[in-house]
Protein backbone atom coordinates (compact mmCIF):
# COMPACT_ATOMS: atom_id res chain seq x y z
CA UNK A 1 0.00 0.00 0.00
CA UNK A 2 1.46 3.33 -1.01
CA UNK A 3 0.65 6.99 -0.74
CA UNK A 4 -2.11 6.65 -3.33
CA UNK A 5 -3.94 4.67 -0.68
CA UNK A 6 -4.02 7.49 1.84
CA UNK A 7 -7.53 8.04 3.15
CA UNK A 8 -9.16 5.11 1.37
CA UNK A 9 -9.91 3.04 4.43
CA UNK A 10 -10.60 6.15 6.43
CA UNK A 11 -13.17 7.04 3.78
CA UNK A 12 -14.80 3.68 4.45
CA UNK A 13 -15.18 4.58 8.14
CA UNK A 14 -16.38 8.11 7.39
CA UNK A 15 -18.71 7.17 4.53
CA UNK A 16 -20.57 4.59 6.55
CA UNK A 17 -20.94 7.15 9.31
CA UNK A 18 -22.33 9.87 7.10
CA UNK A 19 -24.98 7.68 5.58
CA UNK A 20 -26.86 8.10 8.86
CA UNK A 21 -26.58 11.89 8.93
CA UNK A 22 -27.39 14.84 6.79
CA UNK A 23 -23.90 16.26 6.75
CA UNK A 24 -22.87 14.16 3.79
CA UNK A 25 -19.10 14.58 4.02
CA UNK A 26 -16.20 12.21 3.71
CA UNK A 27 -12.48 12.06 3.60
CA UNK A 28 -12.71 11.50 -0.11
CA UNK A 29 -15.40 12.90 -2.42
CA UNK A 30 -18.76 13.23 -0.80
CA UNK A 31 -20.28 11.87 -4.00
CA UNK A 32 -19.90 8.44 -2.42
CA UNK A 33 -20.87 9.52 1.05
CA UNK A 34 -24.63 10.01 0.97
CA UNK A 35 -27.11 7.39 -0.16
CA UNK A 36 -29.71 10.14 -0.45
CA UNK A 37 -28.09 11.24 -3.70
CA UNK A 38 -28.39 7.95 -5.52
CA UNK A 39 -32.10 7.50 -5.97
CA UNK A 40 -34.11 8.32 -9.07
CA UNK A 41 -37.07 9.78 -7.20
CA UNK A 42 -38.87 12.74 -8.66
CA UNK A 43 -38.60 14.45 -5.31
CA UNK A 44 -34.83 14.53 -5.54
CA UNK A 45 -34.95 16.06 -8.98
CA UNK A 46 -37.50 18.70 -7.96
CA UNK A 47 -35.46 19.51 -4.87
CA UNK A 48 -32.68 20.82 -7.05
CA UNK A 49 -34.77 23.51 -8.66
CA UNK A 50 -33.55 26.01 -6.04
CA UNK A 51 -29.78 25.76 -5.75
CA UNK A 52 -27.59 26.91 -2.90
CA UNK A 53 -25.07 29.66 -3.66
CA UNK A 54 -21.47 30.34 -2.67
CA UNK A 55 -22.77 32.86 -0.13
CA UNK A 56 -24.92 30.12 1.42
CA UNK A 57 -21.88 27.87 1.76
CA UNK A 58 -19.86 30.59 3.48
CA UNK A 59 -22.78 31.41 5.79
CA UNK A 60 -23.20 27.75 6.71
CA UNK A 61 -19.47 27.39 7.40
CA UNK A 62 -19.41 30.52 9.60
CA UNK A 63 -22.45 29.32 11.51
CA UNK A 64 -20.79 25.95 12.07
CA UNK A 65 -17.52 27.60 13.12
CA UNK A 66 -19.27 29.79 15.68
CA UNK A 67 -20.84 26.76 17.28
CA UNK A 68 -17.42 25.43 18.33
CA UNK A 69 -15.85 26.38 21.63
CA UNK A 70 -12.13 27.38 21.85
CA UNK A 71 -11.38 23.92 23.20
CA UNK A 72 -13.15 22.29 20.25
CA UNK A 73 -11.21 24.48 17.84
CA UNK A 74 -7.98 23.35 19.47
CA UNK A 75 -9.02 19.73 19.01
CA UNK A 76 -10.01 20.39 15.37
CA UNK A 77 -6.68 22.04 14.55
CA UNK A 78 -4.86 19.14 16.20
CA UNK A 79 -6.83 16.66 14.08
CA UNK A 80 -6.13 18.64 10.89
CA UNK A 81 -2.41 18.58 11.72
CA UNK A 82 -2.59 14.87 12.52
CA UNK A 83 -4.20 14.13 9.15
CA UNK A 84 -1.65 16.23 7.25
CA UNK A 85 1.28 14.70 9.12
CA UNK A 86 -0.10 11.22 8.52
CA UNK A 87 -0.26 11.83 4.77
CA UNK A 88 3.33 13.05 4.70
CA UNK A 89 4.59 10.15 6.84
CA UNK A 90 2.95 7.63 4.55
CA UNK A 91 4.30 9.02 1.30
CA UNK A 92 7.82 9.70 2.60
CA UNK A 93 7.91 6.51 4.68
CA UNK A 94 7.00 4.16 1.83
CA UNK A 95 9.65 5.65 -0.46
CA UNK A 96 12.40 5.36 2.16
CA UNK A 97 11.26 1.90 3.21
CA UNK A 98 11.47 0.52 -0.33
CA UNK A 99 15.07 1.73 -0.65
CA UNK A 100 16.28 0.09 2.54
CA UNK A 101 16.07 -3.53 1.40
CA UNK A 102 19.66 -3.39 0.16
CA UNK A 103 20.73 -6.67 -1.49
CA UNK A 104 17.25 -8.20 -1.47
CA UNK A 105 15.37 -7.91 -4.75
CA UNK A 106 11.87 -8.35 -3.35
CA UNK A 107 11.46 -5.05 -1.53
CA UNK A 108 8.29 -4.17 -3.42
CA UNK A 109 6.52 -7.48 -2.79
CA UNK A 110 7.73 -7.70 0.83
CA UNK A 111 6.46 -4.20 1.51
CA UNK A 112 3.18 -5.11 -0.18
CA UNK A 113 2.63 -8.18 2.04
CA UNK A 114 3.97 -6.69 5.28
CA UNK A 115 1.82 -3.55 5.14
CA UNK A 116 -1.28 -5.63 4.38
CA UNK A 117 -0.55 -7.89 7.35
CA UNK A 118 0.02 -4.95 9.71
CA UNK A 119 -3.28 -3.31 8.76
CA UNK A 120 -5.22 -6.59 8.92
CA UNK A 121 -3.93 -7.16 12.46
CA UNK A 122 -4.71 -3.56 13.41
CA UNK A 123 -8.35 -3.79 12.34
CA UNK A 124 -8.69 -7.29 13.81
CA UNK A 125 -7.69 -5.89 17.20
CA UNK A 126 -10.17 -3.02 16.77
CA UNK A 127 -12.93 -5.48 15.85
CA UNK A 128 -12.22 -7.68 18.89
CA UNK A 129 -12.20 -4.66 21.22
CA UNK A 130 -15.46 -3.45 19.69
CA UNK A 131 -17.19 -6.80 20.12
CA UNK A 132 -15.96 -7.28 23.68
CA UNK A 133 -16.94 -3.77 24.77
CA UNK A 134 -20.18 -3.25 22.82
CA UNK A 135 -21.46 -6.81 22.29
CA UNK A 136 -23.37 -5.99 19.07
CA UNK A 137 -26.53 -7.99 18.40
CA UNK A 138 -27.19 -7.38 14.69
CA UNK A 139 -24.33 -9.23 13.08
CA UNK A 140 -26.05 -11.98 11.13
CA UNK A 141 -26.44 -9.87 7.98
CA UNK A 142 -22.65 -9.73 7.58
CA UNK A 143 -22.58 -13.43 6.69
CA UNK A 144 -25.01 -13.16 3.81
CA UNK A 145 -23.71 -14.29 0.42
CA UNK A 146 -24.12 -10.80 -1.01
CA UNK A 147 -22.08 -9.22 1.80
CA UNK A 148 -19.28 -11.79 1.59
CA UNK A 149 -19.17 -11.49 -2.20
CA UNK A 150 -18.87 -7.72 -1.98
CA UNK A 151 -16.22 -7.94 0.76
CA UNK A 152 -14.12 -10.14 -1.52
CA UNK A 153 -14.21 -7.61 -4.34
CA UNK A 154 -13.46 -4.76 -1.95
CA UNK A 155 -10.38 -6.63 -0.72
CA UNK A 156 -9.37 -7.59 -4.26
CA UNK A 157 -9.51 -4.02 -5.60
CA UNK A 158 -7.65 -2.87 -2.49
CA UNK A 159 -4.90 -5.45 -3.12
CA UNK A 160 -4.71 -4.72 -6.85
CA UNK A 161 -4.40 -0.99 -6.21
CA UNK A 162 -1.64 -1.55 -3.63
CA UNK A 163 0.22 -3.93 -5.92
CA UNK A 164 0.25 -1.48 -8.82
CA UNK A 165 1.22 1.56 -6.79
CA UNK A 166 3.92 -0.06 -4.65
CA UNK A 167 5.75 -1.57 -7.65
CA UNK A 168 5.61 1.79 -9.45
CA UNK A 169 6.62 3.87 -6.42
CA UNK A 170 10.40 3.47 -6.72
CA UNK A 171 10.35 4.76 -10.34
CA UNK A 172 7.83 7.60 -9.93
CA UNK A 173 8.88 11.07 -8.71
CA UNK A 174 7.48 11.65 -5.23
CA UNK A 175 5.89 14.98 -6.11
CA UNK A 176 4.00 13.25 -8.92
CA UNK A 177 2.93 10.52 -6.50
CA UNK A 178 1.31 13.14 -4.28
CA UNK A 179 -0.26 15.04 -7.17
CA UNK A 180 -1.60 11.91 -8.87
CA UNK A 181 -3.27 10.94 -5.60
CA UNK A 182 -5.25 14.19 -5.74
CA UNK A 183 -7.02 12.93 -8.87
CA UNK A 184 -8.77 10.22 -6.89
CA UNK A 185 -11.68 12.60 -6.36
CA UNK A 186 -12.04 13.04 -10.14
CA UNK A 187 -12.28 9.30 -10.80
CA UNK A 188 -14.65 8.70 -7.89
CA UNK A 189 -16.75 11.65 -9.05
CA UNK A 190 -17.16 10.16 -12.53
CA UNK A 191 -17.58 6.51 -11.53
CA UNK A 192 -20.16 7.27 -8.84
CA UNK A 193 -22.45 8.58 -11.57
CA UNK A 194 -22.56 5.15 -13.20
CA UNK A 195 -22.01 2.77 -10.29
CA UNK A 196 -23.94 4.53 -7.50
CA UNK A 197 -26.44 6.23 -9.84
CA UNK A 198 -25.70 9.67 -8.44
CA UNK A 199 -28.55 11.96 -9.57
CA UNK A 200 -26.74 15.27 -9.16
CA UNK A 201 -26.08 17.46 -12.19
CA UNK A 202 -22.37 17.12 -12.96
CA UNK A 203 -22.37 19.59 -15.84
CA UNK A 204 -21.98 22.85 -13.95
CA UNK A 205 -19.40 25.62 -13.73
CA UNK A 206 -18.18 24.72 -10.23
CA UNK A 207 -17.49 21.03 -10.82
CA UNK A 208 -16.11 21.45 -14.34
CA UNK A 209 -13.80 24.31 -13.28
CA UNK A 210 -12.57 22.31 -10.32
CA UNK A 211 -11.56 19.30 -12.36
CA UNK A 212 -10.15 21.38 -15.20
CA UNK A 213 -7.77 23.02 -12.70
CA UNK A 214 -6.83 19.67 -11.16
CA UNK A 215 -6.13 18.03 -14.52
CA UNK A 216 -4.15 21.05 -15.71
CA UNK A 217 -2.05 20.95 -12.56
CA UNK A 218 -1.15 17.29 -13.02
CA UNK A 219 -0.34 17.82 -16.72
CA UNK A 220 1.99 20.73 -15.96
CA UNK A 221 3.83 18.73 -13.31
CA UNK A 222 4.13 15.65 -15.56
CA UNK A 223 5.38 17.19 -18.80
CA UNK A 224 9.10 17.38 -17.87
CA UNK A 225 9.19 13.74 -16.78
CA UNK A 226 7.66 12.60 -20.07
CA UNK A 227 9.43 14.95 -22.46
CA UNK A 228 12.93 14.94 -20.96
CA UNK A 229 15.52 13.40 -23.26
CA UNK A 230 17.32 11.81 -20.31
CA UNK A 231 14.26 9.89 -19.15
CA UNK A 232 14.38 6.20 -20.00
CA UNK A 233 11.35 4.67 -21.67
CA UNK A 234 10.70 2.15 -18.89
CA UNK A 235 10.64 4.92 -16.27
CA UNK A 236 7.95 6.72 -18.24
CA UNK A 237 5.88 3.54 -18.24
CA UNK A 238 6.26 3.18 -14.47
CA UNK A 239 4.84 6.68 -14.06
CA UNK A 240 1.89 5.61 -16.23
CA UNK A 241 1.40 2.53 -14.03
CA UNK A 242 1.28 4.70 -10.92
CA UNK A 243 -1.22 6.98 -12.64
CA UNK A 244 -3.41 3.97 -13.53
CA UNK A 245 -3.37 2.78 -9.92
CA UNK A 246 -5.37 5.83 -8.83
CA UNK A 247 -8.70 4.90 -10.54
CA UNK A 248 -8.46 1.35 -9.17
CA UNK A 249 -8.61 2.93 -5.72
CA UNK A 250 -11.83 4.65 -6.76
CA UNK A 251 -13.36 1.27 -7.59
CA UNK A 252 -12.36 0.17 -4.10
CA UNK A 253 -14.05 3.18 -2.51
CA UNK A 254 -17.25 2.69 -4.48
CA UNK A 255 -17.39 -1.01 -3.66
CA UNK A 256 -16.83 -0.14 -0.01
CA UNK A 257 -19.64 2.42 -0.14
CA UNK A 258 -22.03 -0.15 -1.62
CA UNK A 259 -20.99 -2.63 1.05
CA UNK A 260 -21.57 -0.06 3.77
CA UNK A 261 -25.07 0.65 2.50
CA UNK A 262 -25.89 -3.02 2.17
CA UNK A 263 -24.72 -3.77 5.69
CA UNK A 264 -26.40 -0.76 7.27
CA UNK A 265 -29.71 -1.59 5.53
CA UNK A 266 -29.53 -5.17 6.76
CA UNK A 267 -28.56 -4.25 10.30
CA UNK A 268 -31.09 -1.44 10.51
CA UNK A 269 -33.90 -3.68 9.23
CA UNK A 270 -33.09 -6.24 11.90
CA UNK A 271 -32.95 -3.53 14.56
CA UNK A 272 -36.25 -2.02 13.39
CA UNK A 273 -38.03 -5.37 13.56
CA UNK A 274 -36.73 -5.95 17.06
CA UNK A 275 -37.74 -2.47 18.25
CA UNK A 276 -41.22 -2.67 16.73
CA UNK A 277 -41.76 -6.08 18.24
CA UNK A 278 -40.63 -4.82 21.63
CA UNK A 279 -42.92 -1.78 21.36
CA UNK A 280 -45.93 -3.88 20.34
CA UNK A 281 -45.36 -6.27 23.23
CA UNK A 282 -45.15 -3.35 25.69
CA UNK A 283 -48.39 -1.83 24.41
CA UNK A 284 -50.25 -5.15 24.62
CA UNK A 285 -49.31 -5.55 28.24
CA UNK A 286 -50.76 -2.16 29.22
CA UNK A 287 -54.51 -1.98 29.70
CA UNK A 288 -55.89 1.48 30.38
CA UNK A 289 -58.57 4.09 29.64
CA UNK A 290 -58.68 5.91 26.32
CA UNK A 291 -56.84 8.99 27.68
CA UNK A 292 -54.20 6.83 29.26
CA UNK A 293 -53.86 4.87 26.02
CA UNK A 294 -53.12 8.02 24.07
CA UNK A 295 -50.44 9.07 26.56
CA UNK A 296 -48.95 5.59 26.60
CA UNK A 297 -48.97 5.44 22.82
CA UNK A 298 -47.13 8.76 22.55
CA UNK A 299 -44.61 7.67 25.15
CA UNK A 300 -44.18 4.34 23.36
CA UNK A 301 -43.60 6.08 20.02
CA UNK A 302 -40.97 8.35 21.55
CA UNK A 303 -39.28 5.39 23.22
CA UNK A 304 -39.40 3.44 19.97
CA UNK A 305 -37.77 6.30 18.04
CA UNK A 306 -34.99 6.60 20.62
CA UNK A 307 -34.45 2.86 20.67
CA UNK A 308 -34.41 2.67 16.87
CA UNK A 309 -31.83 5.47 16.68
CA UNK A 310 -29.62 3.77 19.28
CA UNK A 311 -29.78 0.41 17.56
CA UNK A 312 -29.21 1.98 14.15
CA UNK A 313 -25.96 3.47 15.42
CA UNK A 314 -24.98 0.09 16.82
CA UNK A 315 -25.67 -1.63 13.50
CA UNK A 316 -23.76 1.14 11.69
CA UNK A 317 -20.69 0.68 13.90
CA UNK A 318 -20.85 -3.10 13.45
CA UNK A 319 -20.84 -2.66 9.67
CA UNK A 320 -17.87 -0.27 9.76
CA UNK A 321 -15.58 -2.40 11.87
CA UNK A 322 -16.56 -5.66 10.19
CA UNK A 323 -15.99 -4.26 6.71
CA UNK A 324 -12.61 -2.79 7.63
CA UNK A 325 -11.41 -6.11 8.98
CA UNK A 326 -12.99 -8.05 6.10
CA UNK A 327 -11.32 -5.74 3.60
CA UNK A 328 -7.84 -5.93 5.12
CA UNK A 329 -8.00 -9.67 5.78
CA UNK A 330 -9.15 -10.37 2.22
CA UNK A 331 -6.49 -8.05 0.86
CA UNK A 332 -3.78 -9.87 2.82
CA UNK A 333 -5.02 -13.30 1.67
CA UNK A 334 -5.35 -12.21 -1.98
CA UNK A 335 -1.90 -10.59 -1.93
CA UNK A 336 -0.12 -13.95 -2.16
CA UNK A 337 -1.73 -14.56 -5.54
CA UNK A 338 0.49 -11.78 -6.89
CA UNK A 339 3.74 -13.52 -5.90
CA UNK A 340 4.28 -15.31 -9.28
CA UNK A 341 3.95 -11.93 -11.01
CA UNK A 342 7.21 -10.84 -9.37
CA UNK A 343 8.89 -13.11 -11.94
CA UNK A 344 7.36 -11.28 -14.92
CA UNK A 345 9.92 -9.71 -17.28
CA UNK A 346 10.27 -5.94 -16.83
CA UNK A 347 7.71 -5.87 -14.01
CA UNK A 348 9.22 -7.99 -11.25
CA UNK A 349 12.72 -8.37 -9.80
CA UNK A 350 12.97 -12.19 -9.77
CA UNK A 351 13.85 -14.44 -12.74
CA UNK A 352 11.60 -17.31 -11.56
CA UNK A 353 8.72 -17.87 -9.16
CA UNK A 354 10.89 -20.02 -6.89
CA UNK A 355 13.47 -17.25 -6.61
CA UNK A 356 10.63 -14.77 -6.03
CA UNK A 357 9.64 -16.80 -2.96
CA UNK A 358 13.24 -16.93 -1.72
CA UNK A 359 13.58 -13.18 -2.20
CA UNK A 360 10.35 -12.65 -0.31
CA UNK A 361 11.57 -14.70 2.66
CA UNK A 362 14.85 -12.79 2.54
CA UNK A 363 12.92 -9.53 2.42
CA UNK A 364 11.00 -10.44 5.56
CA UNK A 365 14.31 -11.07 7.30
CA UNK A 366 15.57 -7.73 6.04
CA UNK A 367 12.63 -5.90 7.62
CA UNK A 368 13.99 -6.90 11.03
CA UNK A 369 17.75 -7.04 10.38
CA UNK A 370 18.58 -4.44 7.71
CA UNK A 371 19.71 -1.03 8.90
CA UNK A 372 16.76 1.37 9.46
CA UNK A 373 14.32 -0.88 7.57
CA UNK A 374 12.03 -1.44 10.54
CA UNK A 375 12.20 2.28 11.34
CA UNK A 376 10.68 3.25 8.00
CA UNK A 377 8.19 0.38 8.25
CA UNK A 378 6.98 1.85 11.54
CA UNK A 379 7.07 5.36 10.07
CA UNK A 380 4.77 4.32 7.25
CA UNK A 381 2.45 2.44 9.64
CA UNK A 382 2.37 5.43 12.01
CA UNK A 383 1.39 7.64 9.07
CA UNK A 384 -1.55 5.40 8.31
CA UNK A 385 -2.63 5.45 11.97
CA UNK A 386 -2.41 9.26 12.11
CA UNK A 387 -4.48 9.59 8.93
CA UNK A 388 -7.04 7.09 10.16
CA UNK A 389 -7.52 8.68 13.59
CA UNK A 390 -7.38 12.26 12.29
CA UNK A 391 -9.96 11.70 9.56
CA UNK A 392 -12.36 9.60 11.63
CA UNK A 393 -12.53 12.14 14.46
CA UNK A 394 -12.37 15.27 12.30
CA UNK A 395 -15.46 14.08 10.42
CA UNK A 396 -17.28 14.04 13.75
CA UNK A 397 -16.80 17.81 14.04
CA UNK A 398 -17.19 18.84 10.41
CA UNK A 399 -17.68 16.52 7.44
CA UNK A 400 -16.99 19.38 5.01
CA UNK A 401 -13.71 20.32 6.67
CA UNK A 402 -12.71 16.65 6.78
CA UNK A 403 -13.37 16.30 3.05
CA UNK A 404 -11.43 19.45 2.19
CA UNK A 405 -8.43 18.63 4.40
CA UNK A 406 -8.31 15.05 3.12
CA UNK A 407 -8.11 16.25 -0.47
CA UNK A 408 -5.65 19.06 0.29
CA UNK A 409 -3.29 16.70 2.11
CA UNK A 410 -1.67 15.49 -1.12
CA UNK A 411 -0.79 18.95 -2.54
CA UNK A 412 0.50 20.02 0.88
CA UNK A 413 2.74 16.95 1.01
CA UNK A 414 4.04 17.74 -2.48
CA UNK A 415 4.85 21.28 -1.31
CA UNK A 416 6.74 19.86 1.68
CA UNK A 417 8.89 17.75 -0.66
CA UNK A 418 9.77 20.87 -2.66
CA UNK A 419 10.61 22.94 0.42
CA UNK A 420 12.66 20.13 2.02
CA UNK A 421 14.26 18.30 -0.94
CA UNK A 422 16.21 16.03 1.45
CA UNK A 423 12.94 14.17 2.05
CA UNK A 424 12.46 13.57 -1.66
CA UNK A 425 14.04 10.25 -2.65
CA UNK A 426 13.08 10.64 -6.32
CA UNK A 427 12.91 14.27 -7.41
CA UNK A 428 12.15 13.78 -11.09
CA UNK A 429 12.84 16.38 -13.78
CA UNK A 430 10.16 19.00 -13.08
CA UNK A 431 11.68 22.31 -11.88
CA UNK A 432 10.40 23.49 -8.53
CA UNK A 433 8.44 26.41 -9.97
CA UNK A 434 6.40 24.14 -12.26
CA UNK A 435 5.62 21.90 -9.31
CA UNK A 436 4.50 24.92 -7.28
CA UNK A 437 2.21 26.04 -10.11
CA UNK A 438 0.73 22.54 -10.26
CA UNK A 439 0.18 22.51 -6.49
CA UNK A 440 -1.59 25.89 -6.61
CA UNK A 441 -3.88 24.70 -9.43
CA UNK A 442 -4.70 21.48 -7.60
CA UNK A 443 -5.41 23.37 -4.40
CA UNK A 444 -7.77 25.79 -6.17
CA UNK A 445 -9.50 22.88 -7.88
CA UNK A 446 -9.94 21.09 -4.57
CA UNK A 447 -11.43 24.17 -2.92
CA UNK A 448 -13.88 24.68 -5.80
CA UNK A 449 -14.89 21.03 -5.64
CA UNK A 450 -15.46 21.25 -1.88
CA UNK A 451 -17.68 24.31 -2.37
CA UNK A 452 -19.74 22.45 -4.98
CA UNK A 453 -20.08 19.43 -2.70
CA UNK A 454 -21.31 21.65 0.13
CA UNK A 455 -23.79 23.31 -2.24
CA UNK A 456 -25.30 19.94 -3.12
CA UNK A 457 -25.48 19.05 0.57
CA UNK A 458 -27.36 22.28 1.34
CA UNK A 459 -29.72 21.56 -1.57
CA UNK A 460 -30.47 18.13 -0.14
CA UNK A 461 -31.10 19.54 3.33
CA UNK A 462 -33.42 22.24 1.94
CA UNK A 463 -35.32 19.63 -0.06
CA UNK A 464 -35.73 17.42 3.00
CA UNK A 465 -36.97 20.39 5.04
CA UNK A 466 -39.62 21.11 2.36
CA UNK A 467 -40.76 17.50 2.38
CA UNK A 468 -41.11 17.53 6.17
CA UNK A 469 -43.22 20.72 6.02
CA UNK A 470 -45.51 19.13 3.43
Amino acid sequence: MSSVHVGARTALIVNSTTTSSTSGGATEPQAVASSKRTGNSAGNQNGRNAHATFKDVIAAFIEKARSFSPRQWLVIMSLVSLLMVGQALQLIGINYWLRYFYQYNSGSFTTFITSNLVFALFFFILLVVFFVSKRPKYFRFVFSWKSLHLLFWIGFFDAFNSWLSIYATTNTPEVLQALFSSLGSLYTFILSKFILKDTRNYINAWAMSAFALMILGVVIASIPDFSGASVQGNLKWWIVVYFISVPTQSFYRLAAEKGGRLGIEGGTAAAAVAVEGQSAATNNKKGSTDDDSIELEEAALEQTADEHDRRFKGADATVKFTMLFGDTFTQFAVSFLFLPLDALPWWGTSPTTAIAWDNFVGGLTCVVTCHLNIVFCLMYSAGFLCTYVGSAYLNHYSATLCSMVGQLASPVTALLLIIVPQLNMNQGLAPWYLSVVAIVLLTLGTLLYTVWEEMTTLDEEAHEACEEEE
